[in-house]
């Protein structure tokens, strides 16, 4: 799938390497640079109700560099809404359509694409997960109750 825009900012991956990723991978990665941008634009609120109260002369200098800051966290607000809308996009490619699209039900939606990965021994260095089948004592006999449900 290609980009339906061309990026602005720089990031540190391509659109492909994004397409990589592990579909959970990705959309962890949403909610934590919205966070982010909420924090930097609350931030600039702050800053700016701080640049309104000096009204000495003396705090010009001191008033540019909060002004300085401003401008600063703005292009990076801009840049992480970008870096929120290729994420999204890399999603799209790999499910099919926009998992966080409220038709879709993104409280349902949610739990899809945020489940965790599963590891098996086999892949995982030094692993001491055991890939042996549950020791047959251990199972209920045939027609014997069981509170755990049902064994397969």
């Amino acid at each position: 799938m290609l980009l339906p825009f061309t990026p602005q900012y720089t990031h540190p991956f391509t659109f492909e390497e994004l397409c990589e990723l592990e579909v959970p991978i990705i959309a962890a990665e949403i909610p934590r640079l919205e966070h982010s941008v909420s924090r930097l634009k609350d931030s600039n609120h702050q800053i700016q109700s701080h640049v309104e109260g000096l009204t000495d002369p003396d705090d010009t200098e001191e008033a540019q560099e909060m002004n300085d800051v401003i401008q600063e966290n703005e292009q990076t607000i801009k840049a992480q809404e970008e870096r929120i809308l290729l994420l999204k996009h890399a999603l799209k490619a790999k499910m099919g359509f926009d998992p966080t699209n409220s038709h879709y039900g993104l409280t349902e939606n949610r739990a899809i694409i945020t489940e965790p990965t599963t590891a098996s021994a086999d892949n995982v260095p030094n692993s001491n997960i055991s890939t042996s089948a549950t020791p047959a004592q251990s199972m209920p006999l045939e027609g014997e109750a069981t509170d755990d449900g049902m064994y397969l």
